[in-house]
């Protein structure tokens, strides 16, 4: 009986058919980490950590030009091996390239340490979780709008918000240009409690991060941050000495905040639903107290 002989072209062939099946199983495998990893050609800048607390944080950088981005992570000691992307994408469920970057983290174990790594960069970082906390304190907000210089809502921009003796705070500006943060929640340093201030006279830093639209510094105390007043990305203000630094035109009023955001009145015959935005709490959040204050947008006299 001969042996049956194998000719190079059939060598080739199998060479080809085990180089695709394992490029296959790579893909199917890890399909988020090729589709993004064109955001380790950026180097992150200006990376900071804030909302810290017993299930979750939120990571935030900015690029010098449009990239996708995400966060691997994992607990300390194991490879962060967990990929979460831009909250836009999950919002979206599409992939984006951004100036600014914000990735909340969530789902996590309180008390522990963990690592992670932006995009596909070496460099890692560490943050660890508070412990639960009991007795939540009534809610306390603090929300505006961010405008460019020229005065078009600025779709995600990175407003941080400092108590003095807190951890930060942050959030994404929405398309609309409207940012809320939660101030009762905001954990004091060193996470052990929740942070303590005068809801009056407290003193409030807040910078906001426009990636090419550039950045502003405000001051603001905390009876005039509900809402506060416009900024506009490029400059700087000090609400809490009733100085602007700029050109800025402090017009903006509190009672006049709805119709900054709708830009006019509804018409006759408009169904409200259809123009009526929550901004907080967002569609499944889970909140942790029984007293929630609902912050949302809606059309003048509805």
């Amino acid at each position: 009986m001969k042996k049956r002989e194998l000719r190079l072209p059939t060598i080739i062939g199998l060479v080809v058919v085990l180089a695709g099946l394992g490029t296959g199983l790579f893909v199917l495998r890890n399909p988020l980490r090729l589709s993004l990893s064109a955001s380790g050609e950026e180097t992150p800048s200006e990376v900071t950590i804030s909302n810290v607390s017993d299930s979750a944080f939120a990571v935030s950088w900015v690029t010098s030009k449009t990239v996708t981005g995400f966060v691997q992570y994992g607990e300390s000691g194991k490879e962060p091996d967990l990929v979460v992307s831009d909250d836009r994408d999950q919002e979206k469920g599409d992939v984006g390239s951004y100036y600014t970057h914000y990735v909340t983290v969530s789902g996590l174990k309180a008390g522990t340490k963990y690592s992670f790594k932006i995009g596909n960069k070496g460099e890692r970082y560490e943050t660890t979780t508070g412990q639960t906390l009991e007795n939540t304190p009534t809610a306390d907000v603090a929300y505006g709008l961010v405008t460019s210089e020229e005065g078009n809502p600025a779709d995600g921009a990175i407003v941080y918000v400092r108590v003095p003796g807190g951890e930060p705070a942050s959030a994404l500006t929405k398309p609309s240009g409207a940012w809320v943060i939660p101030l009762a929640t905001i954990r004091a340093a060193g996470l052990a409690s929740y942070v303590t201030y005068d809801k009056e006279q407290t003193e409030l830093e807040i910078s906001v991060q426009g990636g090419n639209l550039g950045t502003s510094l405000v001051t603001v105390k905390t009876g005039e941050d509900s809402p506060v007043p416009t900024i506009a990305l490029g400059k700087s203000y000090d609400f809490a000495a009733d100085e602007t630094v700029g050109n800025q035109d402090q017009s903006t009023e509190s009672g006049d905040l709805t119709s900054k955001f709708t830009g006019e009145a509804l018409a006759p015959g408009t169904n409200p639903e259809e123009t009526l935005e929550i901004l907080t709490p967002k569609s499944d959040e889970k909140i942790n107290t029984q007293r929630p204050q609902i912050i949302g947008r809606a059309p003048a006299g509805t």
